[in-house]
């Protein structure tokens, strides 16, 4: 199911973020995101459904795989660590 147009320009097209980016949700219902302040709608969306749920844990499972591989060192300085072992201030 194509995600419908936004009503906002910062807001990407897509619903659901799944293998590092985000698509059209391909079977959810959609809904419209509403400024709590102002009433006015600020974007619409696709929940993702179960055949994007089934994808995303697809996805995890071989990312999963990828990273029961890699070594532990390199997975201490992950990306989002910035630099930092465990992604922790020392």
């Amino acid at each position: 199911m194509a995600t419908p147009p936004t009503t906002s320009r910062s807001t990407p097209r897509g619903a659901v973020y799944i293998d590092g980016g985000v698509r059209d949700g391909a079977d959810g219902p959609t809904f419209e995101q509403v400024n709590p302040a102002t009433g006015a709608a600020q974007w619409k969306g696709v929940l993702p459904g179960p055949a994007d749920v089934d994808e995303a844990v697809r996805s995890c499972r071989a990312a999963q795989a990828e990273w029961r591989r890699t070594d532990p060192e390199a997975r201490g300085v992950a990306p989002g660590a910035g630099g930092r072992r465990g992604g922790r201030p020392r």
